[in-house]
């Protein structure tokens, strides 16, 4: 979901900077791919994130076995 929403925001840039004319377009010119660049990359990041939490099969079995049988979650 996160990648569309920067795939979006990418063919909206490209199609705002091919249709609009601007006083700052070289400057733009010039940063438009690093910005560009820089959404997919913190997007991957923070979806590497959850990575992490995904926790260890067999501890989670162990808990999850733990908690469901009658009596275990006290």
């Amino acid at each position: 979901m996160i990648f569309t929403l920067c795939s979006v925001l990418a063919v909206f840039e490209c199609r705002f900077y091919t249709v609009c004319v601007f006083p700052q377009k070289p400057f733009w010119e010039f940063w438009r791919h690093p910005w560009l660049i820089s959404h997919y990359a913190l997007n991957f990041l923070g979806v590497l994130g959850f990575i992490f939490w995904i926790p260890e099969q067999q501890t989670a079995k162990k808990w999850l076995f733990k908690v469901l049988t009658v009596g275990g979650a006290a």
